[in-house]
């Protein structure tokens, strides 16, 4: 009897530890389907920010073959742009692909692949991108019914064109008075804005780290000059000048709606002083490199195409000239073109800022070491307004955006 019941006994482990293996199966389809559905969305995050490089790249020649001057950007930098922005989100192999569309996001005909171009310009017709990519991701249980493997598709298109305003009428804008070249330009190892000597595009993330950090160096423009602006009507809150004036602004940013494009004013007297720090610092955390949120916040910065003297502030105001630097520190103004938001890590303005120019601390690209030459640190989220955007009117006064459409 007693060897029957261990019999027994035997059996019911067996049987329990088959049916144990469809419970496995079933819970390994349950997880290894939410790391599916992560995974999804993990792909499409990163097809998403694909897009919108490569359409930051042609929004940046967009200036200018609007005017029928030569594109800077080549397709070789719409590819690269795209390959590096998918690689950053771990899209590397196989790597995405991509094609040239027109302004409503429609391939164009015949279509043309992104890169095939190499050192030319992207086609003319071209106003955005269509990015298609893949991650590959192994599976936690799924292993046990032959499945080891998955992979996560996705697809994105971006395009480039024209916009109409600073800000959303709906959104407030935290705008800092100081602005820079449109594209990503050093300083003369005398403080000096190097003017036509793009060390790059500007490029965006959604993921601040230290080794992503971008250093925006703030140079001379022109005798007088270093980019701070004068905005009319003036903030009725503010009074004094210069410094005392800039702070005061920069404490309390506009929150209303600026026109694009624009010619402003700069702001004269000593503004690189404690008070204009101070203001900065408010926007910053203490610990550089570290993105730390509620510390580090977004400011919008304007960008700049060209300056000139005597203009007055006037929106649209005339086209930049040609060549586009004519200013000499009298009565200059900048000719506001576009807009980058910026979480702002750290601002160097006073005397000498070695961190600007140190490789051991966080930022790229570094500028040369000049006693009066600052700069600021952080992540660019976005290197325009968002909104909807179509084709240009006037081309002579367009301001241009980037605009993730599907």
């Amino acid at each position: 009897m007693r060897h029957r019941g261990n019999g027994e006994r035997g059996q019911t482990i067996v049987i329990a530890a088959l049916a144990m293996i469809p419970l496995l199966l079933l819970s390994g389809l349950v997880i290894d389907g939410g790391n599916a559905f992560s995974q999804q969305r993990r792909t499409q995050n990163a097809m998403d920010a694909a897009a919108d490089a490569g359409a930051v790249v042609l929004v940046q020649n967009l200036p200018f073959t609007s005017r029928g001057q030569a594109a800077p950007r080549t397709d070789a930098d719409v590819k690269a742009q795209i390959i590096a922005v998918a690689k950053s989100n771990d899209v590397e192999d196989p790597v995405p692909t991509a094609v040239y569309t027109d302004i409503l996001g429609n391939r164009l005909d015949p279509v043309v692949q992104v890169g095939s171009l190499g050192g030319s310009a992207p086609p003319a017709a071209a106003y955005g991108v269509e990015v298609t990519g893949s991650i590959r991701f192994g599976t936690f249980f799924a292993g046990i019914a032959g499945m080891t493997g998955f992979t996560a598709s996705a697809k994105a298109t971006a395009v480039a064109g024209a916009i109409t305003s600073l800000c959303a009428s709906d959104e407030p804008c935290v705008f800092v008075p100081v602005t820079f070249p449109t594209g990503l330009t050093n300083c003369t190892d005398t403080g000096k804005t190097t003017w036509g000597s793009n060390t790059g595009a500007y490029t965006t993330t959604t993921d601040p780290q230290r080794g992503n950090e971008v250093i925006i160096p703030l140079c001379g423009t022109t005798d007088g000059s270093v980019g701070w602006l004068d905005i009319e009507p003036h903030n009725p809150i503010c009074h004094g000048t210069g410094a005392e004036n800039l702070a005061c602004n920069i404490e309390n940013p506009r929150r209303d709606s600026l026109p694009l494009p624009i010619w402003i004013h700069t702001q004269t007297g000593n503004v690189n002083s404690t008070l204009v720090q101070t203001a900065l610092d408010a926007f910053s955390g203490p610990t550089v490199g570290t993105y730390e949120p509620g510390k580090d916040l977004i400011v919008q910065i304007p960008l700049y195409e060209c300056i000139d003297n005597n203009i007055g502030q006037v929106s649209p105001g005339p086209a930049c000239p040609n060549p586009p630097v004519v200013g000499v520190g009298s009565n200059t103004y900048y000719r506001i073109v576009a807009i980058a938001s910026m979480i702002l890590d750290k601002s160097y303005i006073q005397a000498s800022n070695p961190e600007c120019s140190d490789p051991s601390e966080p930022g790229l690209p570094l500028i040369p070491r000049h006693g009066g030459t600052g700069c600021l640190k952080g992540w660019l989220t976005q290197i325009v307004t968002t909104g909807q955007v179509g084709l240009p009117g006037d081309t002579q006064n367009t301001v241009w955006g980037v605009q993730l459409i599907r």
